[in-house]
């Protein structure tokens, strides 16, 4: 590349404009061998595959970003499953509270009975009992 710049100076490229630059290039590019010319087009071939490799990868981070994203987000499908599975956990838990509560209230009414037919007993009375 120094030697075609050196050269494209030497026979007037740099003043000639773009126009100028592109003709003296054609113009040594015909006078070159076949062999540098295919070694060349196969230099630009390369340089435009890496470019398109380097785009697909850019590409490819962008959507490994964006589903990335996507999962801290989460889902509406599986928000949505997860929202029922959970409201359903509610429920079960909920009932269960309510069994549990129901157990220690009749064990707490049972102590209080004992104990107060055991103040009565003490004083020699009786609870008479309507329901058992």
């Amino acid at each position: 590349q120094g030697q075609r710049a050196a050269r494209s100076e030497s026979w007037g490229g740099a003043s000639c404009g773009a126009a100028g630059a592109a003709a003296l290039r054609a113009v040594a590019m015909a006078a070159l061998p076949t062999n540098v010319l295919r070694s060349l087009a196969r230099q630009g071939e390369l340089e435009r595959r890496r470019a398109d490799v380097a785009e697909v990868q850019r590409a490819q981070q962008v959507s490994k970003w964006a589903e990335r994203e996507a999962k801290k987000q989460g889902n509406p499908k599986e928000a949505a499953r997860r929202e029922a599975k959970n409201l359903e956990e509610l429920r079960v838990m909920n009932e269960h509270l309510v069994l549990v509560r129901r157990e220690r209230m009749r064990r707490l009414y049972e102590e209080e009975m004992a104990g107060w037919e055991r103040e009565l007993a003490a004083k020699g009375l009786a609870v008479e009992r309507l329901c058992t």
